[in-house]
């Protein structure tokens, strides 16, 4: 996998919601930081939904050996990992890679659905001890028989890309709560077996089983 850190973006001169170059219409700001942000938008070429994330160059920088990453990095490697995950179908699909104003863009497919804990949270789904509701557990397992079990299978077929999650925390597993489909989000920290960078991609292959010794000889 070529280093994401040079993956092509497209460049204008202007990266505002209102600029005449950019291929979405930024519309509702969900974060900010120091680094960049996440906000919803549209796609100005086909109107569909996109999520849309920002980065600040020479922000979130890390290093290990002569290898450095910032903020536009990682959202580049996310780019190029929905790319190679897409035809999953429980990922979003990348919709466009933009840099304008020295900021880096990427917009992707948006997922109308909740978090994993959010999820079961609620009060019609919670299942816990002090719950004095006998038909609840039933109810809510016939619902959604795989609750369960599909987690396990996305990262497996996750794996069988040759990729391995960096962060499978439970608010980056969505659920539609009215067709209970999956997905996983947020693959900015993703490594995978043909990655440049030595340690990364030794990372992967070991999720992988592609045995210790593969492994160590790329980290050396």
């Amino acid at each position: 996998m070529a280093s994401p850190c040079r993956t092509p973006v497209r460049r204008g001169r202007d990266a505002s919601p209102r600029g005449r170059e950019s291929p979405h219409v930024r519309q509702s700001a969900l974060g900010f930081s120091d680094s960049g942000g996440l906000c919803y938008g549209t796609d100005t070429s086909n109107g569909e939904p996109v999520f849309v994330k920002e980065a600040r160059p020479l922000t979130d920088c890390w290093g290990v050996g002569e290898e450095r990453w910032d903020a536009p990095c990682f959202l580049r490697r996310e780019f190029a990992m929905l790319g190679r995950l897409g035809d999953l179908g429980f990922c979003p699909g990348p919709v466009d890679l933009f840099e304008g104003s020295e900021h880096t863009f990427p917009g992707e497919q948006r997922v109308f659905a909740t978090g994993m804990r959010s999820y079961w949270a609620r009060n019609d789904v919670v299942i816990a001890p002090y719950i004095r509701s006998p038909g609840r557990g039933r109810r809510v397992g016939g619902e959604n028989p795989s609750g369960a079990v599909e987690p396990i299978r996305m990262v497996d077929a996750v794996h069988r890309k040759g990729a391995l999650i960096g962060d499978l925390s439970p608010e980056n597993i969505l659920i539609d709560p009215d067709s209970t489909k999956m997905w996983i989000v947020d693959f900015e920290s993703a490594v995978t077996t043909d990655d440049e960078a030595p340690h990364t991609r030794a990372r992967a292959l070991g999720a992988n089983g592609r045995g210790r010794e593969t492994a160590g000889g790329s980290q050396g």
